[in-house]
């Protein structure tokens, strides 16, 4: 995880609690579950870039109208992610006939 990215997910952290009246502890433990990630995250402790995805997904999500996203980073797109998680669990899940890989893309088992 570079320092762009944690910075990235402070700079939504901020706007989004500033919008709301929300503390930062709030927005973190709405997001992460753990009030103190925005606060370890600006201490220089770092997260997996999966959990960070997560993050930038969540803010995208509920990012309110009329607040602009930062244009120096990338929003994700919801159905980009539905479609992304709608296949990982059908290959996780055991019974399914879908399988996924990452040289061929999503193939019928």
């Amino acid at each position: 995880m570079t320092y762009t990215d944690i910075h990235h997910l402070l700079i939504l952290a901020r706007r989004y609690s500033s919008e709301k009246a929300l503390s930062l502890i709030t927005v973190s433990l709405c997001l992460a579950g753990q009030g103190r990630l925005m606060e370890r995250l600006g201490s220089g402790c770092g997260i997996t870039v999966r959990r960070r995805n997560k993050i930038l997904q969540w803010f995208s999500d509920r990012w309110l109208a009329g607040l602009l996203w930062s244009e120096e980073i990338t929003r994700p797109s919801r159905l980009l992610q539905t479609i992304r998680e709608f296949f990982v669990s059908q290959y996780h899940n055991s019974n399914s006939a879908v399988a996924l890989t990452a040289e061929k893309g999503f193939t019928n088992a």
